[in-house]
């Protein structure tokens, strides 16, 4: 982050955080209270060219950490598809409070229509069900003009 001042930098974590440039502007710079004055400039700050730079930079580093690539996938379904435990986790809401009633961490076998299904996934990945034909021959194509005119038959 060279090059930031520590508001600016306060203003691209804030804005990865909200997505709203009004309101991570107004955390960074608390003393503006007017959103009007805040979304003008919060819209300057994401035209800025080192800010731009490092928002930029940030999001590309947060989903590079985020965005499954095809090897963790296919270890993924190899581990299915040989029936390996899985693990999982999952946890219950009460929607009127918004509290977390039960955490649950678990581990299961996957079933055998989800090892098929895993199976099916490493071979088309890998080229396994391409059905490729080749079809030669000479054919004459001829166009037949039979659509008469409409002016023909007035």
């Amino acid at each position: 982050m060279a090059g930031l001042t520590l508001k600016q930098q306060k203003f691209i974590d804030e804005y990865i955080i909200s997505g709203n440039a009004t309101e991570a502007y107004k955390k960074a710079y608390p003393n503006v209270k007017k959103d009007e004055t805040a979304a003008q400039a919060g819209s300057r700050m994401l035209r800025n060219v080192k800010v731009a730079a490092e928002l930029a930079n940030r999001v590309k580093e947060a989903k590079d950490g985020r965005i499954m690539d095809v090897q963790e996938a296919l270890a993924i379904s190899s581990s299915i598809a040989r029936g390996e435990i899985q693990k999982s986790y999952s946890k219950q809401y009460d929607r009127v409070e918004g509290k977390v009633i039960k955490e649950v961490d678990y581990e299961f076998a996957p079933a055998i229509e989800e090892r098929q299904r895993s199976l099916e996934h490493i071979l088309k990945v890998n080229g396994a069900f391409l059905d490729r034909k080749e079809i030669t021959g000479d054919i004459a194509v001829t166009f037949v003009d039979d659509i008469g005119s409409d002016l023909d038959d007035s």
